[in-house]
């Protein structure tokens, strides 16, 4: 498989160009900081971290619409069975 190839088949599998294209401004910027956070620190954004990259807002409904258009998998937090708090 040529290059050329190699490359169209991996935009087919991990179309991730044409998502991040339909996003907005903020929710692209907030998506490749997460991208960053993982290459960088091997670990997700916290809500905090979220929050300020989008200036302020709320991150919840911003990880939504990444979730929904899948570029990030949201996994619920774990609860701790003796405390019945999150581990996260």
């Amino acid at each position: 498989m040529d290059v050329e190839a190699g490359v169209r088949r991996l935009r087919e599998i991990l179309p991730l160009k044409e998502r991040q294209s339909q996003l907005t401004p903020s929710r692209r910027v907030l998506h490749k900081a997460i991208l960053g956070g993982f290459a960088g620190t091997g670990a997700p954004l916290g809500a905090q971290a979220c929050r300020v990259v989008l200036g302020g807002e709320e991150p919840r409904q911003a990880l939504a619409d990444l979730a929904e258009k899948d570029l990030i998998v949201r996994i619920p937090p774990m609860v701790n069975a003796g405390t019945g708090h999150g581990e996260r």
